[in-house]
């Protein structure tokens, strides 16, 4: 029976087969040769079929899907979930990795911890200084990591925490500077204070 293995689950030397999302089809056997698996650059490389010569990088984007040996009708029963669910990257703080797609109870722990720390540098911290809109400090100046839980490793927002904090908190956490592209910075505003701190 065939069984969908999460992309973080994989294994080096292990064979898997290899079902492609956008072709609807399983493409054939990989054994896995070397995985990387961090946030921002998750992908496994493998020797394809029988051709152990011919080496391909699997980006984990959710474009395949690796499984034990699958019957036409199993495929046929998970496609449309399989559609529906593409891989979301674990996050990643100081070398440990949590869950990518909910906020597990460790990793609210964390945003429990920054909320605390961020309150206390908006209640007692001297170095904000007055600008434009303000008084603000950058994130670079605090002994605490910040753009670490609030953007993941792709360089995405990672909104639910971002939300997490903002309903915690009683911070408003929005865009700074922008472009084309998105954020360049984010700005977290205390409510009671009007002070803010920038991250990158």
């Amino acid at each position: 029976m065939a069984k969908f293995i999460p992309f973080e689950n994989l294994k080096v030397g292990e064979t898997y087969y290899v079902y492609s999302r956008y072709w609807g089809t399983v493409l054939g056997q990989i054994t896995i040769s070397e995985i990387c698996l961090s946030v921002g650059d998750c992908y496994a490389f493998t020797d394809w079929g029988e051709d152990v010569d011919e080496t391909v990088r699997f980006e984990a984007d959710g474009a395949y899907m690796f499984c034990g040996m699958p019957t036409d009708e199993e495929i046929e029963k998970v496609k449309d979930e399989l559609w529906s669910k593409p891989y979301v990257p674990p996050r990643e703080f100081e070398g440990v990795i949590y869950d990518g797609e909910k906020l597990d109870e460790k990793w609210k722990q964390l945003l429990d911890k920054l909320i605390s720390n961020l309150r206390n540098t908006f209640d007692t911290d001297t170095r904000f200084k007055c600008g434009r809109n303000g008084y603000f400090m950058w994130a670079s100046k605090l002994n605490y990591k910040v753009s670490e839980l609030l953007i993941r490793g792709n360089g995405k927002c990672d909104w639910d925490s971002i939300s997490y904090v903002e309903k915690n908190g009683e911070f408003s956490i929005h865009s700074g500077e922008r472009d084309s592209f998105g954020w360049l910075t984010g700005v977290i505003e205390d409510k009671k204070t009007n002070k803010s701190i920038i991250y990158d």
